[in-house]
């Protein structure tokens, strides 16, 4: 029980003080998936490169 004690914490996680989690963060899902993580990124790079060109 002494590892719990020693693991809670005081104030605001980091997260939270930075603001919370991003809303574009929100609304996708199963970004604990590695292949989905991928995917998402690339096609936000994709789509980034697309709009600079």
């Amino acid at each position: 029980m002494a590892a719990f004690e020693a693991t809670e914490q005081a104030g605001p996680t980091v997260l939270q003080r930075m603001g919370g989690i991003p809303q574009h963060l929100l609304s996708v899902g199963g970004l604990s998936d590695r292949d989905t993580r991928r995917a998402l990124i690339a096609a936000r790079i994709q789509a980034r490169h697309q709009a600079r060109s």
